[in-house]
């Protein structure tokens, strides 16, 4: 077995008549196409290929800076191409061999993968997680509004540190707070959508850093929201402020945290807390410019889960209470169907247990396949043949 780099598979080709049975292409969502398909020149005419990843989350098109390459499929990593081309194979009489997902999540916390099931995965994915929501969040998912301005939304430098400020604030009182276990490390990682408030943010922790409690088993890292594939933390804090170009669009619709595949990757990235901080009218304005509204659904959950807060600034906010209510109309008008399933203030087991049920009645009723708990209590995909009448043996978890 030989475990390299795409590009580093290329100087295995001077080893003369070298081959292999197997090749497996890790995070293949990831690279261009051009160096995702280098491993593949040492496949012969029978090697199996597989190619693991999830098209669903920040990929190439990040690193592609030209818009000519973007329209040209350079910005389109190779597993999202093949898994479209095999879609468009499928037909209702037969099968798709080429293509599998995997349904289990061990990182978050149900309520934060049930908002990225519900947007991305047609509510497909499980929530195995361990991870319990901190004491001062019952609901892991929380938006802080550091401004309820409801138009010309101009990033202006006070405001970026003012949003930093209370950021780093709140997310020192979440890390002194949070429950210590002997031996492991709480690792939170504070992100931002620009390299100007990623720095902003870096400068002003040196400061706040000093508040914290038993720093010693606690890591904070401070990064871009569109460069934290592979990470993993107990909690995000984002900062939401970015720039709009001079039609309130967002400056680089890449690299917004309203891309969708920005805030997919985000919010996956925390196990038992996703704290957001920022304006929800422009997340909800600038939301609106993509196929997914992800921050307005992300902020209606909020609202009617008790976790939207207010800043001390906005509390002095005129009529205030409509403004409030403005709000909740907004994101009301862009969220999903299975919000109702998501919403009760419950344990997590009992979570599980309720979204199961409602991807069973949910599945069995859209599609040729159901989903099955055996008595140990894994979960798993049951192929249905439903024009000859029986059920196939095909599981998979």
């Amino acid at each position: 077995a030989v475990v390299t780099t795409f590009q580093t598979s290329l100087h295995l080709l001077s080893i003369p008549g070298l081959k292999f049975t197997h090749i497996l292409l890790d995070e293949g969502a990831q690279s261009p196409e051009p160096e995702a398909i280098a491993p593949l020149a040492l496949a012969s005419e029978s090697t199996k290929i597989i190619i693991a990843g999830d098209n669903h989350q920040v990929g190439p098109q990040i690193s592609v800076c030209s818009d000519f390459a973007r329209e040209n499929g350079l910005g389109t990593p190779l597993l999202e191409r093949l898994f479209s081309h095999y879609k468009s194979l499928e037909s209702s009489k037969s099968k798709n061999h080429h293509t599998s997902t995997l349904l289990t999540n061990y990182r978050c916390h149900p309520s934060i993968l049930m908002l990225s099931s519900s947007l991305f995965y047609e509510c497909a994915l499980l929530s195995r997680s361990k991870s319990v929501p901190h004491p001062n969040a019952p609901y892991p998912l929380v938006f802080v509004c550091t401004s309820l301005q409801q138009s010309g939304f101009a990033c202006l430098p006070d405001r970026c540190e003012k949003e930093a400020d209370i950021l780093l604030a709140r997310a020192i009182e979440f890390l002194n707070s949070w429950p210590v276990t002997p031996g492991k490390e709480v690792a939170v990682g504070i992100l931002a959508s620009t390299k100007q408030q990623v720095a902003c943010l870096r400068q002003k922790y040196k400061k706040y850093r000093y508040q914290m409690k038993s720093p010693f088993n606690k890591r904070v890292e401070i990064l871009p929201t569109y460069n934290i594939q592979g990470e993993e933390f107990d909690a995000v804090f984002i900062s939401t402020v970015e720039p709009t170009d001079s039609q309130q669009r967002p400056w680089d619709s890449v690299r917004s945290i309203c891309n969708e595949l920005v805030f997919n990757t985000v919010i996956t990235r925390a196990r038992s807390l996703v704290y957001g901080v920022g304006n929800p009218f422009l997340m909800q304005h600038l939301g609106t410019h993509y196929s997914r509204n992800c921050w307005s659904v992300y902020i209606q959950r909020c609202i009617q889960c008790s976790s939207l807060h207010l800043s001390d600034s906005c509390r002095d906010t005129p009529q205030l209470a409509s403004v409030m209510e403005k709000l909740s109309d907004l994101v009301s008008a862009t969220g999903t169907e299975d919000d109702s399933t998501i919403l009760d203030l419950v344990p997590p087991d009992a979570v599980i247990e309720r979204y199961i049920s409602d991807i069973m009645s949910r599945r069995d009723f859209q599609m040729s396949h159901k989903l099955v708990q055996d008595p140990r209590g894994n979960v798993a995909w049951k192929d249905v043949e439903v024009e000859s009448g029986y059920e196939s043996s095909d599981e998979r978890e």
